[in-house]
């Protein structure tokens, strides 16, 4: 039985003539199909039969106005008079055709012309299965802006920047004190290393000094005791492409963009490599998962939000409309959503109360005219990836904030 804040989808009825959407909820609900690319206003209302609980959508009239839009996919979209609500859908229910009609089960309920959405746009093929029931609602928080660390790359960190690409009205919600920067978790928990990396001139100017410190000081304790975190916000895509290198018996370094360009490289011609995805990289990155949660208990933080990520197999020129594949990357690509999806899940079994914004599956593409710093890559999607996953997390602040702000 569902609750006030989602709607239950028991099952997708189809005839001749019209689509029914069954589901089970305790509020009157309204509904609507809205382009997944949220910068195009194309909305197709549909009228609930309430009473009945079911969603009818005539056939005819969908196609009428799916067909205006050709390659585009529009997602069913539920609210009640005041807010919009989340729905769930089974695992039974499965993407299905009918006559011109694509459904695509998603995460959401997906519409398009049959062959209108590009072939090949599950980003992981691990077969990896990750379940994984959110909490409704960020907890212990009691204003905004709410005192949040990143630790991750840019898929987790664009969320929060303000320039008109990402989110220019972050800073309202969210105030990030802190951020740890492409550094594997496996390093971070990891022991200290009694080098004066200060010496090292390209590790201490630019990007660099701001954040391979915590590389060999080990501090996030310090971090975590200076600052008052309400929340945390991780991405796992380090973990699933970088090596670590294991500097002394304990003690690790992530072989990041920072220390791969610096002349501290020279000192690992004798030191092991660990590769994303083998066993002893997996059971290095669970013992430190245990030790991040050890850590986030101890500092009584409630709040933690993993992006699941994934590198993009097509770029998109938006100026010219033209879609293409990464064809050059494509092993690389398969080979880190598989080892990401396997961090994830260790991830979410050592932390089960985390919030899991599921990105493994986008019709987002990477951007070939991305501002991010490394431009075109599998990695840097189209600003509507960000937007979109700026929404996914606001819409686990509770109603009253947002009210009292």
């Amino acid at each position: 039985m569902s609750n006030m804040n989602e709607v239950i989808i028991n099952d997708i009825v189809i005839n001749k003539d019209e689509i029914i959407i069954n589901f089970d909820g305790s509020e009157r609900i309204e509904a609507w199909l809205e382009n997944k690319n949220k910068h195009y206003p194309d909305i197709f209302y549909i009228n609930v039969d309430n009473d009945n609980k079911r969603i009818v959508i005539e056939y005819r009239n969908l196609y009428g106005f799916i067909k205006r839009f050709p390659g585009q996919v529009f997602k069913l979209s539920l609210c009640t008079t005041f807010r919009r609500i989340s729905y769930k859908v089974p695992e039974k229910i499965g993407s299905q055709c009918f006559n011109s009609i694509s459904i695509a089960i998603e995460g959401s309920i997906l519409f398009s012309e049959t062959n209108s959405v590009p072939q090949n746009v599950v980003l992981t093929e691990s077969g990896i299965n990750l379940q994984h029931k959110n909490k409704l609602f960020f907890e212990n928080i009691e204003e905004l802006p709410i005192e949040t660390l990143n630790i991750g790359t840019c898929f987790s960190r664009s969320i929060f920047k303000s320039d008109e690409y990402f989110n220019p009205t972050y800073k309202k919600y969210f105030n990030v004190s802190r951020t740890i920067f492409h550094n594997s978790f496996i390093s971070i928990f990891s022991d200290e290393i009694k080098y004066d990396y200060s010496k090292i001139e390209d590790l201490v100017i630019g990007d660099a000094g701001k954040y391979v410190g915590i590389e060999f000081k080990k501090d996030i304790a310090t971090i975590f005791r200076d600052n008052a975190f309400r929340l945390v916000v991780a991405d796992n895509y380090i973990d699933a492409t970088t090596p670590i290198i294991k500097y002394d018996d304990n003690s690790y370094l992530t072989y990041n963009k920072y220390l791969s360009e610096s002349i501290f490289k020279r000192f690992f011609s004798s030191c092991e490599i660990i590769y994303p995805g083998t066993q002893k990289h997996l059971e290095l990155y669970k013992k430190s998962i245990m030790n991040f949660r050890k850590t986030i208990d101890s500092y009584n933080i409630k709040n933690v939000v993993l992006i699941g990520g994934r590198l993009s197999k097509f770029k998109i020129d938006e100026e010219l409309h033209q879609t293409s594949a990464w064809s050059d990357k494509t092993g690389w690509i398969t080979n880190t959503n598989e080892n990401w999806d396997k961090a994830d899940k260790i991830f979410l079994e050592e932390i089960p109360d985390a919030i899991y914004i599921d990105k493994r599956k986008t019709l987002w593409k990477s951007d070939i005219h991305s501002p991010i710093i490394g431009g075109a890559s599998p990695s840097h999607y189209q600003s509507g990836y960000y937007k979109e996953l700026f929404e996914d997390i606001l819409q686990f602040l509770r109603e009253d904030l947002f009210n009292e702000y």
